[in-house]
């Protein structure tokens, strides 16, 4: 017989676990981190160099202000080290270059974004790595469309660096922006430059499709960043990111496939297919824009310059490394103990989709390759060595680090 009592067996309900204010303060700064980045040579046009020294300079000592503070679980054995030998390689042109300050400042940069990426792959779980990354280029969105409007509303024609006001016999190749938002001019965004400007919304539209196939939250917005992202794209004007997207697009085709193969044999064929489209399609873009990207000069022309072949085969092993690595991520279903049916994660689609992008842009955009490019390689390289399998492991340790617990406390 059942007896009716007013204490129930169950624990009582209680609130879901929330972030901490110091884990929200803390992907705020890397997100702020993230965006400085992203923006490059924008904070050249309105600070100056100078003022942008000083920003770089601010945003490396709280960075390490914090990873004294908070201590992330790092293991230094597992770190990017052939990138990072590029980078010490990036500091000997110092000793003989004719001008050494320039060359000084473009290793400062360098490093500065190192240190804030392996900072950011400590610090963060993967999941919200790529949380933080759509945050920042939201920011980057929404700051180059106003700063577009603005430059069209009150100056009324192109801007200069400096916020100076172009005059009739400027040369455009000097335009911070055109103006000339709803017209024919290519945008320039905030950052600057349409090359750049279309590469940074081929990663928006990476990251945005990653969060919405991982079920974030607000899908319907999302596809609202995709839409504006892709407009974006067009409007800039730039045959290069077109050619990237299209490029990411074969690469995530050929991921999906692989990823439904069942025995190596499978695999073989979708390499042997992925190799035919991607020889074809190089022809095809070589023919028809061929001349266009030989009087382009791409990333790997100005490392050569600069660094010598020393540098570009650094920097080549770097790519190497990195797509490898990438690229199995995103392949090989996480597998840790004898179950062999886990699911993928969308997550893991995001580093071989950038080398991707990388690969492409480094051909005809230096601005791509050397600047948040860079960041972003060492970052998602880092993160890989540190957490090869999502959510698993003491890098990751999801739920305690997401509510902004101490290393320590994790159990």
């Amino acid at each position: 017989m059942a007896i009716s009592t007013k204490h129930p067996a169950s624990a009582p309900p209680e609130a879901p676990a929330r972030e901490t204010t110091g884990h929200l303060l803390l992907r705020g700064w890397c997100a702020f981190v993230i965006v400085s980045a992203l923006i490059g040579s924008g904070w050249v046009f309105a600070l100056g160099p100078l003022g942008t020294g000083v920003l770089v300079a601010a945003t490396v000592v709280v960075t390490i202000v914090l990873w004294v503070t908070i201590r992330p679980p790092l293991q230094w054995r597992r770190l990017p080290w052939v990138a990072l030998a590029f980078l010490m390689w990036a500091a000997v042109p110092m000793i003989w270059s004719p001008r050494p300050a320039e060359a000084a400042v473009v290793w400062t940069l360098l490093a500065a974004a190192a240190v804030h990426a392996v900072f950011i792959a400590a610090a963060l779980t993967w999941r919200d790595v790529v949380r933080t990354i759509a945050s920042a280029l939201k920011w980057l969105i929404g700051l180059s469309i106003v700063f577009e409007l603005a430059v069209g509303v009150f100056v009324g024609g192109p801007l200069l660096p400096g916020f100076v006001v172009a005059s009739a016999d400027s040369d455009p190749a000097t335009f911070w922006s055109s103006g000339d938002f709803f017209g024919a001019s290519p945008l320039e965004g905030l950052v600057g430059d349409p090359g750049v400007l279309g590469a940074l919304m081929v990663l928006a539209m990476i990251v945005f499709v990653i969060r919405f196939a991982a079920g974030a939250p607000r899908r319907v917005v999302l596809l609202a960043w995709i839409v504006v992202a892709a407009f974006i794209l067009i409007r800039s004007g730039s045959t290069v990111s077109l050619l990237a997207l299209a490029g990411v697009t074969l690469v995530l085709t050929t991921v999906l496939l692989m990823r439904t193969a069942t025995h190596p044999g499978e695999r073989t064929r979708y390499y042997l297919l992925y190799a035919t489209a991607g020889l074809a399609g190089g022809a095809v873009v070589w023919i028809a824009f061929g001349a266009e990207l030989s009087r382009a000069e791409g990333a790997w022309a100005q490392v050569f310059a600069h660094l010598g072949p020393v540098g570009v085969v650094l920097l080549a092993l770097t790519l190497l490394a990195f797509i490898w690595r990438a690229w199995f991520f995103a392949i090989d279903r996480p597998r840790f103990d004898l179950r062999a049916d886990r699911p993928y994660s969308p997550l893991s689609l995001l580093p071989t989709l950038l080398a991707a992008l990388l690969l492409v842009e480094g051909v005809a955009e230096p601005g791509v390759l050397l600047l948040w490019g860079w960041m972003l390689l060492v970052l998602l390289g880092a993160k890989i060595k540190q957490a090869p399998l999502i959510g698993v492991g003491p890098a990751e340790q999801s739920m305690a680090i997401e509510r902004g617990e101490a290393p320590g406390q994790v159990s």
